[in-house]
């Protein structure tokens, strides 16, 4: 962990400068998973379908965009199934952001929890200027992306790939995201070696209902189809190929509101999940509360 910290902020550093402005954003927000899918609230470790999540976030973005990112999650089993692997449910990301010129960033991120380590590389490449003109289109960039995690007990994972990003903006208040992922994988994890898809509709929608007395009031929705994901294996013991496909779809409006340096946010997410390897497919509630504060340095 300790030199993945150190990559990590000798990345960001150089896109800070004494004459940088940075911004820095720093919340708690809290999600309460009803009914969701087995095993969903906790990416590592099966939790049960009912619980909640609690998270901290830090965030540093200087005037070259930059960044510099701690997020910890603590995520709760409300039917304390499994308290006694309460700390299990621990996790935190170190991410940073640095921009190479106007086509160019580099994104690094760590992520720890109880038994799980995961470090990713990627490159985004801008290339909208190489590609000829579709309405709407704002950004398009290429992504070679790295990834090795680790598990206790000796179980770990290498992926490699290429993703393409595209960003849409139909209007000032409406925009979206196609995102493509194809990558090669190899796992003891899940005993064989594979390719898999990933693939992301993003939406988002925001309005402006009004200013009170310098309070601001937003409406916002995201939602989409996060994410489709297939990948097929081969297995080290045997010839047959294993098809593991799964999505999820959702909707989260939410209603924003920031008094100067402070804002908040509260709103609910209505998710549903599908695919042979996910459970009954139903739409859950999911309700969730952010508050934070900003300030220019």
């Amino acid at each position: 962990m300790k030199r993945a910290i150190i990559m990590l902020i000798a990345l960001t550093s150089l896109g800070f400068s004494a004459y940088s402005k940075p911004y820095v954003y720093s919340d708690i927000s809290a999600q309460y998973f009803l009914d969701a899918e087995e095993g969903y609230i906790s990416r590592r470790e099966n939790l049960g379908n009912e619980g909640a999540r609690i998270q901290f976030l830090t965030k540093v973005i200087a005037d070259s965009g930059t960044t510099f990112e701690i997020r910890a999650r603590d995520y709760i089993d409300t039917r304390n199934r499994e308290s006694k692997n309460a700390k299990s449910t621990d996790d935190l990301r170190i991410r940073g952001i640095a921009y190479l010129g106007d086509y160019q960033r580099i994104r690094m991120q760590y992520i720890e929890s109880f038994a799980y380590r995961e470090f990713e590389f990627i490159d985004f490449i801008n290339v909208t200027g190489a590609i000829p003109t579709i309405p709407y289109l704002n950004t398009v960039e290429l992504a070679p992306r790295l990834l090795y995690s680790s598990e206790d007990g000796g179980y770990d994972t290498k992926l490699g790939g290429l993703s393409l990003y595209t960003h849409f903006i139909l209007s000032k208040k409406i925009n979206f995201r196609i995102n493509w992922h194809e990558y090669y994988i190899d796992s003891n994890t899940y005993r064989g070696t594979g390719f898999g898809r990933d693939i992301e509709v993003l939406i988002n929608a925001r309005k402006l209902l009004g200013k009170v007395k310098g309070t601001e009031f937003h409406v916002n929705i995201d939602g989409g189809l996060d994410n489709y994901y297939s990948i097929l294996y081969k297995n080290f013991d045997r010839f047959s190929y294993d098809n593991n496909d799964s999505y999820s779809t959702f909707i989260m409006p939410t209603l924003d509101i920031s008094y100067k340096n402070v804002y908040a946010s509260l709103g609910f997410e209505y998710r549903n999940f599908g695919g042979n390897n996910s459970g009954d497919n139903k739409w859950r509630w999911q309700p969730s509360f952010t508050i934070g504060y900003s300030k220019e340095f």
